[in-house]
């Protein structure tokens, strides 16, 4: 098929001869462009993948940020500060700093995250803390959430959910709709030309 021929099968197509935005280098091949694969391709169609990227982020840092404000302040029925330094200290047996580094991970950390910021090192964090919390407390519980009342404890259901929601954040990063984007994007544009 010639040029010519390509170009008049695809005058009806909308973005035919249109230039594809990314942060890497087109790789021009006849009247397409096609981006290199470094971060989020601002073409029709994936900017779903941006508002995906908002509810994963909104959804998953306040319902975890509940769980760090009943560790913060006590707030939904939690034990607040002290009583969770304690657990973790004197219970499970970890250091302060790092009982502290969960804590806020959990409250403020997932504020901030909700909000894209700092998206893929709190993502980061969250996955090493709920792996954490199987292999230390609710591993032995099994997989089911204790809705009867009739386990010891809570299972690892939730956690292994966060994990998954946390991997995508990680992975694809906050996305268009995030402070990330609006702090980070031009350093990320810098570091792509040179």
């Amino acid at each position: 098929m010639t040029e010519s021929q390509i170009k008049s099968s695809l005058s009806g197509l909308e973005n035919g001869n249109q230039k594809l935005e990314n942060q890497g280098d087109p790789i021009q091949i006849s009247t397409f462009n096609f981006p290199l694969p470094k971060t989020n391709v601002a073409i029709k169609g994936y900017a779903t993948l941006d508002y995906s990227l908002v509810i994963v982020r909104l959804l998953l840092g306040l319902t975890v940020a509940a769980h760090g404000a009943q560790k913060l302040v006590g707030w939904f029925g939690g034990y607040g500060y002290e009583g969770t330094m304690w657990f973790f200290t004197e219970t499970i047996g970890l250091p302060y700093v790092l009982a502290l580094a969960i804590i806020l991970t959990e409250s403020l950390g997932m504020i901030a995250f909700a909000f894209g910021l700092f998206t893929r090192f709190l993502s980061t964090s969250l996955i090493v803390i709920m792996l954490g919390a199987i292999f230390t407390v609710h591993g032995q519980f099994g997989f089911f959430m204790n809705w009867e009342g009739n386990q010891g404890g809570e299972g690892f259901e939730f956690h292994l959910l966060v994990i998954a929601l946390a991997a995508v954040t990680a992975i694809h990063g906050a996305g268009a709709f995030s402070f990330d984007n609006l702090l980070f994007k031009r350093k990320s544009i810098q570091q792509n030309v040179a």
